[in-house]
């Protein structure tokens, strides 16, 4: 507290028991100075009056390596305790982001901290994936709506196609019809069967040829398996996130 040349100071806090915690900003070393491993304390004094952000940006005045997630940790508890449980979930937010930023990622951490984890905000954001998952449906209904329209999906039963007596083949009459956003939602969403899905696939051989025999019924149907496989990805998200079992939740 009220160091003159606080920029020129080391603040030296690790494996200290302090019973109220005030940190005067004015009192700040510069950024690597700051060592808090193992310092624990059992309330944050009234003076503080920092929000979230302030109190990561204190965090992160400890040296970059090696990462140090318990001064997160112990700052969430506190902020827990004290009723405070949004500015804990960004405490703990911002010790995933740094742990992912600032410290050496295995091989074994790289699909949670470079790829599935910024998804869902490291299990405190999950909702992210509720909207990612909106847009990925919204984008499927657009593009299998078009693939209808111009003749690129047809049905996946022998029994949708009829043929009459001049060879002509047309939708049997009594074939479910192809609603696209029905049809979408049912081939993102794993657990759901809105009887779409299995009636209608897109088909690989319709449609213009783009380039080497690609045609854009392939394309569709490239597409529908990004869909299918996007869908498993968000929906495991999502359920995970929100029933808190996801690593660091």
């Amino acid at each position: 507290h009220n160091v003159t040349t606080p920029a020129n100071a080391t603040l030296d806090l690790r494996s200290a028991k302090v019973g109220t915690l005030w940190i005067s900003q004015e009192s700040w070393p510069s950024p690597g100075h700051l060592l808090l491993h193992g310092l624990t304390y059992d309330e944050l004094d009234d003076r503080n009056s920092l929000d979230a952000p302030t109190w990561v940006e204190w965090l992160r005045l400890q040296p970059s390596t090696p990462f140090r997630p318990q001064p997160y940790e112990q700052l969430a508890a506190v902020l827990r305790k004290d009723g405070q449980d949004g500015d804990a979930k960004k405490v703990l937010y911002a010790k995933e982001y740094d742990r992912a930023h600032r410290a050496p990622v295995s091989w074994s951490q790289v699909p949670w901290y470079r790829l599935f984890g910024p998804l869902i905000g490291y299990g405190y954001k999950p909702w992210r994936a509720f909207w990612l998952s909106l847009a990925v449906v919204i984008l499927g209904a657009v593009l299998f709506g078009m693939g209808s329209r111009y003749g690129l999906m047809t049905p996946s039963k022998a029994e949708g196609l009829i043929t009459d007596a001049q060879g002509k083949t047309t939708i049997a009459p009594h074939y479910p019809v192809l609603q696209a956003f029905m049809y979408s939602v049912d081939q993102f969403t794993p657990l759901i069967d809105l009887d779409q899905a299995d009636f209608w696939l897109p088909n690989a051989t319709r449609g213009s040829e783009l380039f080497l025999g690609v045609t854009t019924g392939s394309l569709l149907r490239a597409y529908m398996w990004f869909h299918i496989i996007a869908g498993w990805i968000l929906s495991t998200l999502l359920f995970v996130g929100l029933s808190g079992t996801v690593p660091g939740a």
